[in-house]
């Protein structure tokens, strides 16, 4: 008898058996992930950065994406692009931007995540912080911040900077507002730039695909078990 022909006759075999065993892990998966009770949508906008500090010129554009409804969640995600150029000093770009939304949550953590690319054109150490916050028309407002990061990079060097975390739900949704800040020491005509690629800033980010079939290895866990029974 072939390999393929075992396999076949080991499911034919063991196939119910193994449709009783994952059925509850898949029930498990699903329940566990927190409901809400109503549909909550944070709605995207679009976002102009400016220059701080010695900068000579300055700006950036964001737009914001929906995201897919998860959980009971729509969220926002965050592209786009910015730069300052310094005039000599201490000089760097922002955004700080508001949205709306509406909903109740049904309490809870809502996640968030970050990633972008620092690029000083002469190098340099580039701080930067994050600020996300959201506020109900009762409870809230509720905010995190993710700071503390110091890019070290030489002239034409790229960092990327990614992150995740997540804040307390408020009781009902009404706005959110996001603030983003880098900063460093440029000498006259010295220039950052800062990418928000796809997925950048995002407030309800959706799983990937791959979290939501993890019942997989559970399953081949599954069969090694049982054929290893089998050949006791």
């Amino acid at each position: 008898m072939t390999s393929l022909e075992k396999a076949k006759a080991y499911f034919q075999a063991n196939g119910k058996k193994l449709a009783l065993a994952v059925a509850p892990l898949a029930m498990a998966a699903v329940s566990a992930i927190p409901a809400h009770a109503a549909t909550v949508v944070f709605t995207p906008v679009t976002a102009s950065g400016f220059g701080t500090g010695n900068f000579a010129s300055g700006g950036g554009t964001l737009t914001g994406g929906q995201l897919p409804l998860w959980n009971g969640i729509s969220g926002v995600t965050y592209t786009g692009s910015a730069y300052a150029q310094s005039s000599g000093g201490s000089a760097g770009v922002a955004f700080n931007f508001s949205g709306g939304g509406s909903g109740t949550f049904a309490g809870g953590l809502l996640p968030v995540d970050y990633d972008f690319t620092l690029s000083p054109s002469n190098g340099g150490v580039v701080d930067w912080q994050v600020i996300y916050t959201i506020g109900g028309s009762s409870g809230g407002p509720n905010s995190v911040t993710f700071s503390g990061g110091t890019a070290s990079l030489a002239p034409g060097g790229t960092a990327t900077v990614s992150g995740a975390g997540s804040l307390a739900e408020t009781s009902n949704l009404a706005f959110y507002q996001v603030q983003f800040q880098a900063t460093w020491i440029g000498g006259n005509g010295d220039q950052l730039n800062v990418g928000f690629p796809s997925g950048s800033l995002d407030l309800a980010p959706t799983p990937e695909p791959a979290t939501l079939f993890f019942a997989g290895p559970g399953l081949a866990f599954l069969i090694l078990r049982a054929r290893r029974k089998s050949r006791a």
